[in-house]
Formats: structure tokens, C-alpha cells, sequence
């Protein structure tokens, strides 16, 4: 596909913070609600009716609260435990990246408009690992891949895809990594004081159709939310939430060039793996990113070798082709990544999140504190051992008892360490994971990554006005558009409690029709005018004359009536138990 689908979705943490600084953990499905309360107030949004596409949703044992779509085109929704922002669909990932950050930039104001008791905040984390909890939760990327004539061809065109986009998918990690702060993989914990990505250790298999356990390199989940027979989308969810927008457009972009050679049938000699779950948690946790991976074949490379395979590959088959302009300039950010990672991963110090949590916030307390990082890791493994035996949190009973004193006293010989530091490595401890998380918080006033970007310690890669504008204006050459077109129609018509939207469905309820929007691109401004002044029929209407016709779904929204409003009497009632 010469053009494809880009879209970001991200979880994000959601806390209450306290004037002295200290984080308490209300409901998070409460804080949403005030979240999409001071939404509907600021924004112009219509319902989504997700439901209606996958009823079955109804029945998961988890809880989905469907939100709202705004007039950007994005979605705001909650899904288990988690406040979630879709972008609205982009044609190129320099636009995905700066539509999210329109994203961050809207939840922030709305954090910022709630009435907070005792001088507090609203916490937003864009990361991907609870330290207190060692869960993790997601930022799913969506590509649009081109479908096959036949099922048989199309399964076979998937199984090729598996192949030779799941060595680069473990390797691209060396540049959009967002770092980690210790190792859930439990063979490794003891080793590993700081590596590469978050979501590593929490990849368990090649390929699943799940999303919140047996995650997968590839998930094979096949929902196309527009014309199956012509697109499927492929949602990843093994990235990590990027707070660097370089990172974040290399992660997209280098992707849906793999993508496009693959489509194209020129990545025939890819490397293939030998083990690709051991080798993803392998390279994360090899900072030199130089440790070499054993292929199926019995040779071994190192992650920035593989990835020039595929750069190389991807120079020779755009050499010869007439290349817009935001792939060339993903083209050039994959090649100097990967020639600075091979002199000295520190020279993605302005670039790449792993390093720079790294060089600027982490190694600079390891230095004061006297130690490395794997003295680090094994003391690390001590205080959480101790935290799993009491069944308290790691900041409760800083002392360990004479019995627990005698028992790690064989580990504390082994990592030749001395129980005279372990008051200081266990602030240190604490110390590295709240920095983790700091530079994470997505308010640019607070965040330390935005500390370090207004010293001119990043790179900068947007400037204010876009994102402000990408807030409000969807993109224009998707069907992002049209969805925008009608929120501000419901609106001005007084007709928002009557439609509903979904990614590939518009539902009217007076009078009774639906408009399926099949195909993300082929939209024009006289067919959003022929829909919204009325001009069509009660029924089905399709964009695309060669679709068959479907029936209606009419849906019911029932509104549960909460007992107490407002978000400061919740909060009184949270601070009086």
C-alpha cells in the first residue's frame, strides 16, 4: 500500500496527588468520570457505539466505558483500569504522533479544570508498568494492511507478514524503547538494574489474539473497523508509550515501511529468529544493544545489524521510487539512529526516551550514590523479596528483621554487597522509580521530560500551534473529517442525543439510518453535505456503491442516576473513610 491507516492508542495511569506530593489511588473509573465530565463541558463530543459493532462486548468480564468521540476525531474511553485516547486515523506517522500529543495536551487541560479538594492534581501517566502492582497496560498501534483476493491467500499473506516483520518488531526497540527501572522477568531480576523497554518482560508469545494476557509480539486480533474484504488492521501491542516524538514517529514510521516492503514481496531474505520471546527480553536488557541473537540459520547478529538489514532493504527499494516527503524524512531519522547507536547508544541522548532517562535523570543518582546498576538489580531483588514476605508496600518496615538479616546474608556474599548501604540503596530504590514515572506525567508544568525539553536537552519536533489546532481540527484527508462534520451538526441541530458514532458507522435515530463509513479515505465534501442536510432515505446508506447493504442496528442507552454528584463531595467521601 503506497498509503496506509496510522492510529496510536494509549492507556494512561490515572492518580490523585496530594499538595505534598504524595500519590493516593482512588477508583480509577471514578476519576474518568470526571475526566469525561469536564470533557462534554469543553468539547464538542458525540457517544460512541463501539457495542454496536462487537455486542459480544457487553458480556466481558472486564469493564469498558464507551466514551465519547470528539470533534478532532479522537476518542476518549476507559477500559480496565485505565483512561484510553484513540487518535483519529492519519495518513502518515509524523500526524499519528502529533494528534497524540493533541491528546495528552486536552487530558492535561481537563485535569487542570477539576476542582480539587486540598490543593491537589490529577496524575496522567503515559507509561507502561505499575511498579506498586507490576502490571502492565498498553499504547496499541493500528496499521492498515492490504487484504488478499482469497481467505487461503490472505492467511498465507499473514503468515509471511509473522515472519519477517517479527525481527524487526523485537530489534526496533534499541530506538523507541521508553526504559525500565528493574526486571519483572524473574530469571533476569537479579541482574538487571535498568533495560531498554517496558513492555519486554511482559511478552509471552510470537503471536495471540489476547491483549490483556498471552500478550504477543503480533497480535492477531482481525478487526478491520472498516471494509474487511479490503483492509485488515494490524494491532500491535508490544511498543512502549513514547514521551519523545522523535521516538514515536521512528516507531510508526520505520514499521509501515517494513509493512510496505513486505506488501511489496522484497523481504524474502529477512533474518528470521530462533526464539523471538527470549530474544525481545534479551535485547531490552542489553544496553549496549550489541549482544548478538542466534537466527534459525545458526548465524548470530546484534539488533543494530538486523535493523540495517532492513534499513538497507528499505534505501534500495525507495531508491527507485519517487518518495514523499514524510517518508523520506523517516528514511533519514532510521539511519542516523542506527549509525549513532553503533558508535554510542548515549548519542540518542536528545532523542531516544530509554537513553535519556538514562543519561539525565538515573545514571546522575547512581553516580551521587556511589554504586551501578548491578549492585542496583541485586538489591533490587532484596527489598522486593522482603516487601513479598511482610505482604506490606516495599515503603513499610525500612528494617529488616535478625531472622531475614540471617537468611540474605548468603545473597548479600554472593553480589558482594554490605547491609551498611542497604538504607541507601533503599532510597535510591524509590528514588529511580519515582523519576521513571515523573517523566512520564504528560503536564508539561510538572513532567521532568518537559523539564528537559525546555532546556534544549530534546529535540523538538512540533511546534505549539500544531498541536493546539490538532486539538480542535481532525485530520482532512481521512474519515476523521466526516465524523468531525457531524459532531458539529448534532450540535448546532440539537440532534448530539440522537446520533451516535463509531470508527466505520454513523447512527441517526431521528429518523432511523445509519451511514457506514467503510473506507477511511474516499470521502468528499458533497457526500457529507448529502448526509447531513437530510438528503437520503431512512435505511442503510453506503459510501462505497459496490457494498451489499446491511440491516439496521438500533441500540438503547440506558443512563444509571448517580446518588452524589460532583467532584469534590467524592472526594470528601474519599478522605473521611
Amino acid at each position: 500500500m503506497e498509503r496506509r491507516i496510522y492510529g496510536l492508542e494509549t492507556e494512561y495511569a490515572l492518580s490523585f496527588e496530594a499538595k505534598d506530593r504524595h500519590l493516593h489511588s482512588p477508583d480509577p473509573g471514578a476519576l474518568f468520570n470526571h475526566l469525561e465530565e469536564a470533557l462534554l463541558s469543553h468539547y464538542l463530543t458525540l457517544e460512541s457505539d463501539s457495542f454496536g459493532r462487537d455486542p459480544d462486548a457487553r458480556r466481558d468480564d472486564i469493564e469498558i466505558r464507551e466514551g465519547h468521540f470528539l470533534e478532532s476525531g479522537a476518542r476518549f474511553y476507559y477500559d480496565t483500569g485505565h483512561a484510553e485516547w484513540a487518535t483519529p486515523e492519519t495518513t502518515t506517522p509524523q500526524q499519528a504522533v502529533l494528534y497524540e500529543l493533541a491528546g495528552d495536551r486536552t487530558l492535561v487541560e481537563l485535569a487542570r479544570s477539576l476542582p480539587l479538594p486540598h490543593g491537589g492534581r490529577l496524575l496522567l501517566l503515559k507509561n507502561n508498568v505499575d511498579y506498586v502492582h507490576g502490571t502492565t497496560y498498553g499504547c496499541h498501534e493500528n496499521y492498515q494492511v492490504q487484504r488478499c483476493r482469497s481467505k487461503r491467500e490472505d492467511r498465507a499473506f499473514f503468515l509471511r507478514l509473522v515472519q519477517q516483520l517479527v525481527p524487526f518488531l523485537v530489534t526496533r526497540q534499541v530506538f523507541c524503547g521508553a526504559g525500565k527501572v528493574g526486571c519483572a522477568d524473574p530469571r533476569a531480576a537479579r541482574h538487571v538494574g535498568y533495560q531498554i523497554s517496558q513492555r519486554a518482560d511482559f511478552i509471552e508469545n510470537v503471536t495471540s489474539k489476547e491483549t490483556r494476557s498471552e500478550r504477543a509480539i503480533i497480535n492477531e486480533r482481525d478487526e478491520s473497523l472498516g471494509d474487511e474484504k479490503r483492509y485488515r488492521r494490524l494491532h500491535l501491542i508490544v511498543g512502549d508509550s513514547n514521551m519523545s516524538p522523535h521516538a514515536n514517529i521512528l516507531k510508526l514510521g520505520t514499521t509501515g515501511i517494513v509493512l510496505r516492503l513486505i506488501e511489496e514481496g522484497v523481504l524474502n531474505d529477512a533474518p528470521v529468529l530462533a526464539d523471538p520471546v527470549e530474544a525481545i527480553k534479551a535485547v531490552s536488557q542489553d544496553l549496549t544493544c550489541q549482544q548478538s541473537l542466534l537466527l534459525k540459520d545458526g548465524r548470530k547478529l546484534s539488533p543494530i545489524e538486523i535493523q540495517k538489514i532492513y534499513l538497507e532493504q528499505a534505501q534500495r527499494f525507495f531508491g527507485a521510487r519517487t518518495v514523499d516527503q514524510a517518508t523520506q524524512q523517516i528514511l533519514d531519522m532510521w539511519r542516523c539512529v542506527l549509525d549513532d547507536l553503533a558508535i554510542a547508544p548515549m548519542r540518542l541522548a536528545d532523542r531516544v526516551d530509554w537513553v535519556i532517562k538514562h543519561r539525565y535523570l538515573l545514571d546522575p543518582q547512581l553516580t551521587s550514590a556511589g554504586t551501578k546498576w548491578p549492585q542496583v538489580a541485586a538489591w533490587c531483588h532484596i527489598i522486593e523479596s522482603l516487601h513479598q514476605e511482610s505482604g506490606s508496600n516495599p515503603g513499610q518496615g525500612s528494617t529488616p528483621s535478625a531472622e531475614q538479616y540471617a537468611r540474605y546474608q548468603h545473597f548479600i556474599n554472593q553480589y558482594q554487597l554490605s547491609w551498611g548501604d542497604y538504607a541507601t540503596q533503599r532510597r535510591l530504590y524509590f528514588d529511580l522509580r519515582e523519576r521513571d514515572l515523573r517523566y512520564h506525567d504528560i503536564d508539561p508544568e510538572h513532567s521532568l521530560f518537559y523539564v528537559l525539553q525546555r532546556a534544549g536537552l530534546i529535540a523538538g519536533v512540533f511546534d505549539e500551534a500544531q498541536i493546539v489546532t490538532a486539538q480542535r481540527q481532525p485530520p482532512q484527508d481521512t474519515r476523521a473529517r466526516l465524523r468531525a462534520e457531524v459532531i458539529r451538526w448534532a450540535h448546532r441541530k440539537g440532534r448530539a442525543n440522537s446520533t451516535s458514532l463509531d470508527w466505520g458507522r454513523i447512527e441517526f435515530t431521528a429518523p432511523r439510518r445509519t451511514v457506514r463509513l467503510d473506507d477511511p479515505f474516499t470521502l468528499t465534501q458533497q457526500e457529507v453535505d448529502r448526509h447531513l442536510k437530510g438528503e437520503v432515505e431512512p435505511g442503510v446508506i453506503l459510501l462505497r456503491p459496490d457494498e451489499e447493504e446491511i440491516l439496521i442496528r438500533i441500540l438503547s442507552v440506558e443512563e444509571v442516576p448517580h446518588k452524589e454528584k460532583g467532584i469534590t463531595a467524592w472526594f470528601k467521601r474519599l478522605f473521611n473513610h
